[in-house]
């Protein structure tokens, strides 16, 4: 691989970091109903898609270190969109489901997303996109086998 080429890849996905992770008033994190954390939002993500489930699994599933993902439950507690309850299975551990609000947020950085996603997409042909979402779909496997 060229280092020209690896530097324009690089260029891109900097300007595309920074456009939607950084710049908060182009494109509003969760529609603007929170700063953009990328272990708060994927830990917001994941208790949704399961409910109940302790601190370890979430920070093994997110590859963090137990206590960064700690502070992480604990900061999204406080803010109220998560709650932590006992475990049915072992009485020290404890579990994480989304609270209402929590569900909004998630709702909310669901259609942010797709808001994004749509920017993204406009200005390409029907084909173009096609190709475009085959040549992700090569390099999302890619880094799917390494993590």
């Amino acid at each position: 691989m060229k280092n020209d080429q690896a530097a324009r890849l690089h260029a891109h996905i900097n300007s595309l970091i920074n456009l939607f992770l950084v710049n908060e008033q182009s494109f509003p994190s969760a529609q603007g109903r929170m700063r953009y954390s990328p272990l708060d939002f994927q830990t917001i993500r994941f208790v949704s898609a399961n409910p109940d489930c302790p601190a370890k699994a979430i920070a093994d599933a997110l590859g963090v270190a137990p206590t960064t993902q700690q502070s992480a439950l604990d900061r999204l507690i406080r803010k109220g969109f998560l709650k932590r309850g006992p475990h049915p299975k072992d009485g020290r551990a404890k579990v994480h489901r989304l609270t209402a609000a929590g569900i909004e947020l998630r709702n909310s950085i669901e259609a942010q997303d797709m808001e994004n996603m749509h920017f993204l997409l406009e200005p390409l042909t029907v084909r173009e996109r096609e190709n475009l979402l085959k040549i992700l779909d090569k390099v999302r496997a890619k880094v799917d086998a390494v993590s």
